[in-house]
């Protein structure tokens, strides 16, 4: 039918249940890879990780004029960025307190804390294990984060159990919130800072769970047998959250409602589209893609609607299908 000489008058009604009919923008294009962007409090910067220099470093955009600068950059692999909500300090991931002559994947993360005013930097969380993924609350006084820390089996580094933690902004009172033999992560607020928003394959497969602060009443949110929703990250609004899914074979980005209803697909392609971040004003989604041959960083628009065209319906249907 979209082939036939009035098939774009099909365009729009096809269009709805094939998605990616939201403005996309390139923000990087470098030979190296860009990953887990996160927005500056203002939304004109955005931070994310690099490996430029043949290792992990942090590095900011401006978004206006394109300049970037380094925020850490040393031999060791600095990951995960995220801003607190005043922007005067940053939490990340290093390797570099493991010294063991190994490679860099595998060596273990601590979260630390740099202050932007006092250049000062401080090991939150000094620990053994394995720690990522640090994310403030919206008031700035907590972190969550994840660990491998409570699996004490001796199993490979690979098959460990992760779980979700909680500490406040100092590195103090770590609190564990979920206790599994499963994977949990991708932990984030909501904007009231009473519910948290996570992944788990407790279920088998990986599904988006909600629970409260402390760790009771998780809820599975979103769940389908078989396919893997990961790493949610809540509108300012708290009326919507992003999260990437493979249902299609390849990973793309999604929304939903709160409540896990009305999931909607936001990008369409064959590559893998991951870890999207709203924007503090919740107009914008930044993720990073291998759409190119290596990641980027691209930014999704909420408001600039552009419909696809009947060619590239006809591709999204023909990748759909499959030969």
């Amino acid at each position: 039918t979209l082939r036939a000489p009035g098939g774009s008058a099909y365009t729009a009604q096809v269009g709805r249940y094939l998605g990616g009919k939201f403005a996309i923008q390139q923000v990087t294009s470098s030979p190296a890879d860009e990953t887990f962007p996160v927005f500056s409090p203002d939304g004109n910067k955005i931070i994310y990780q690099t490996n430029e220099n043949g290792n992990w470093d942090i590095i900011e955009r401006d978004l206006a004029s394109g300049e970037t600068r380094f925020l850490v950059n040393t031999p060791a692999a600095e990951e995960l960025p995220c801003l607190s909500p005043d922007g005067k300090k940053m939490a990340f991931t290093t390797n570099a307190d493991d010294r063991r002559p190994i490679d860099d994947k595998f060596k273990v993360r601590e979260i630390y804390l740099l202050d932007f005013e006092t250049k000062m930097m401080k090991n939150l969380t000094e620990s053994v294990a394995d720690d990522w993924l640090p994310r403030f609350s919206h008031k700035g006084d907590f972190i969550t984060f994840v660990s491998e820390r409570s699996d004490l089996r001796s199993v490979p580094y690979t098959e460990k159990y992760s779980d979700i933690f909680r500490m406040e902004s100092d590195g103090d009172f770590h609190l564990q919130l979920t206790d599994d033999d499963a994977n949990d992560g991708g932990a984030c607020f909501n904007i009231s800072d009473d519910r948290i928003y996570f992944h788990s394959n407790k279920n088998g497969s990986y599904d988006i769970f909600v629970m409260k602060t402390d760790g009771t009443l998780p809820m599975t949110l979103i769940g389908n047998p078989g396919t893997n929703e990961v790493n949610p990250f809540v509108s300012p609004d708290s009326q919507y959250l992003t999260f990437f899914g493979d249902q299609t074979g390849s990973f793309d980005i999604y929304r939903a409602r709160i409540d896990g209803s009305e999931v909607e697909r936001l990008t369409v392609n064959p590559a893998n589209n991951t870890n999207p971040v709203y924007s503090p004003d919740g107009k914008f989604i930044a993720y990073h893609s291998d759409q190119n041959g290596n990641y980027d960083i691209f930014i999704l628009s909420l408001e600039v609607v552009s419909e696809p065209t009947t060619q590239e319906l006809i591709m999204r249907l023909e990748q759909l299908i499959g030969p």
